[in-house]
C-alpha cells in the first residue's frame, strides 16, 4: 500500500464526518449521527494502535536473527507505543472535545461557536489530527532507519507528495466550509478568505517571505554548527519523504511552491483558523511536516506557520499568506536548485 493509499484510508473518514456536520446544519436529526460516527472513528482508532501494540510486542518477544534486523525491530518495538498513545490520545482528546460543556471551554479561548456542529467537528478533527501527527513523526525516525539499513525500500517521488496535497488536503478545506453542501462554490472561497482585498496588504508578502528565509538560514547555520548529524539526517529524509524535486529545475521549483501555498493554506489558515484561532491550526500544520520529526526543523515550521496566521490576521485575507508561503517556498527550492548546478570541486 502507497503512502497515498494509507493517508486516503485516514482521510476518507474525516471528510465523511465533514459532510456529515454540515449536513446537520440544515438538518438537526442528522447532529447525533455525526457525532456517533465521530465518536466510532475514534474508538476505531484507539483499538487500532493498541493492537498495533500487541502485534509488534508479540513479534519483538519473539524475534530472532542477524543483529542489525533485531536492532530495528526493538527501536519499532519502542516506537510503535509511543505512537499509539499519542494515536489513542488525540482520539481521547477528540471525544472529549464533542462534549458540550467541553466546547463552552473552548469557546472561551477559541473564535468558534459552541453550538455549532461544524464548529465542533473542526475542533474535534484538529485534535484527532494533532495525535495522528505526531504518532507518524514518532513511526517515520523508524522507518527512515529501516531505509537507510536497505531493508525497505519506498518509491518516493514529487508527483506523489504534490498529488498528496491536493487530493487530500484541498478537499479536506473546501467539505469543511460545506461546498456543494451548505454553500455555493462562490460563498465557500470567500469562507476560506478568497475575497476582494487591498492589494497593499499583498505587498507586504515579500518582506513576510524575505524574513522567513532569513530565519530559516540562521536555524540551519547554527544547527549545522551544534549537531551536524542530526542536520544532515533530516536532509535526508526530507529527500525520501519528499522525492528530488531539485532534478525539476527552476519550473519543478514554481510547481511545488504554488501547490503547497495552494492548499495548505487554504487548509489551515482558510479553513481552521476562523474557527480555531492561531495556536492550534500552527501546530497541527507544523506535526504534518513529519520529515522533520521532532527537531528545530519542527520548530522553525511552527514559527513560519505562527508567521502565516499573523499575516491572515491582519490582512484579512487568504492572498497574502499564500503569496507569503509561495515565495518562502520557490526560494528555499529554487536555492536548491541552483547549488545542485554548481561543478562541485
Amino acid at each position: 500500500m502507497s503512502s497515498l493509499q494509507v493517508v486516503l484510508a485516514v482521510m476518507v473518514p474525516v471528510w465523511t464526518l465533514s459532510v456529515l456536520a454540515n449536513l446537520a446544519v440544515a438538518r438537526p436529526r442528522l447532529r447525533p449521527v455525526a457525532i456517533g460516527a465521530a465518536l466510532a472513528f475514534y474508538g476505531l482508532l484507539a483499538l487500532g494502535a493498541l493492537t498495533a501494540v500487541a502485534v509488534v510486542m508479540l513479534g519483538a518477544a519473539g524475534a530472532n536473527g542477524a543483529p542489525g534486523a533485531l536492532a530495528l525491530l526493538q527501536r519499532l518495538a519502542s516506537a510503535v507505543p509511543v505512537a499509539a498513545a499519542c494515536v489513542a490520545v488525540g482520539a481521547l482528546a477528540a471525544a472529549l472535545s464533542l462534549h458540550p460543556v467541553v466546547r463552552r471551554r473552548a469557546a472561551r479561548l477559541l473564535p468558534l461557536d459552541p453550538d455549532a456542529i461544524v464548529d465542533a467537528m473542526a475542533l474535534s478533527l484538529a485534535l484527532c489530527g494533532l495525535g495522528l501527527g505526531s504518532a507518524n513523526i514518532a513511526l517515520t525516525s523508524v522507518a527512515f532507519d529501516m531505509l537507510e539499513s536497505g531493508r525497505v525500500s519506498v518509491a518516493s517521488d514529487v508527483a506523489t507528495s504534490l498529488a498528496t496535497n491536493v487530493l487530500v488536503i484541498l478537499p479536506a478545506a473546501l467539505l469543511g466550509v460545506g461546498v456543494f453542501i451548505r454553500r455555493r462554490p462562490l460563498d465557500a472561497l470567500r469562507r476560506l478568505g478568497f475575497t476582494r482585498t487591498n492589494w497593499w496588504a499583498v505587498a507586504f508578502a515579500p518582506l513576510v517571505a524575505i524574513a522567513m528565509f532569513m530565519a530559516a538560514i540562521l536555524v540551519s547555520v547554527v544547527w549545522t554548527a551544534v549537531d551536524p548529524a542530526s542536520a544532515a539526517r533530516i536532509t535526508r529524509l526530507n529527500e525520501a519523504v519528499m522525492g528530488d524535486f531539485t532534478a525539476l529545475g527552476i519550473a519543478g521549483s514554481f510547481l511545488i511552491a504554488g501547490v503547497a501555498a495552494l492548499t495548505e493554506e487554504t487548509l489551515f489558515r482558510g479553513a481552521l483558523q476562523p474557527k480555531l484561532g492561531i495556536v492550534l491550526p500552527t501546530l497541527l500544520f507544523a506535526v504534518m511536516h513529519a520529515q522533520y520529526l521532532f527537531s528545530p526543523a519542527t520548530l522553525l515550521i511552527f514559527v513560519l506557520g505562527f508567521a502565516l496566521a499573523l499575516t491572515r490576521r491582519f490582512s484579512g485575507n487568504i492572498y497574502t499568506p499564500m503569496a507569503t508561503h509561495f515565495l518562502y517556498n520557490f526560494i528555499i527550492s529554487a536555492l536548491a536548485v541552483v547549488m545542485r548546478s554548481l561543478p562541485r570541486p
